[in-house]
């Protein structure tokens, strides 16, 4: 009888043409670690000038809340008696 490959020995024989071809890949290193915190100098610098900025400031969330919300304004109509 000629039964079809199952998947997994299709699979391993794609993975022997690509490593006949091509070899033993071994994976690349990481180009941006983890730790970093900046996309470029200009993030970094921006970053060190807002620290600079607000040295001394409360945090603002910190701070108790004294009054409620403001009820919302509606803006007075263009025309005079339309609404």
């Amino acid at each position: 009888m000629d039964s079809e490959p199952s998947p997994e020995e299709i699979m391993r024989q794609q993975e022997e043409k690509l490593r006949d071809k091509y070899g033993d890949l071994k994976p690349k290193k990481k180009l941006i670690h983890k730790d970093v915190k900046y996309f470029d100098s200009a993030d970094y610098s921006l970053q060190q000038q807002d620290k600079e900025h607000h040295k001394g400031e409360e945090d603002v969330r910190a701070l108790p809340v004294k009054m409620g919300a403001s009820p919302p304004k509606h803006p007075k109509s263009r025309f005079p008696g339309v609404q």
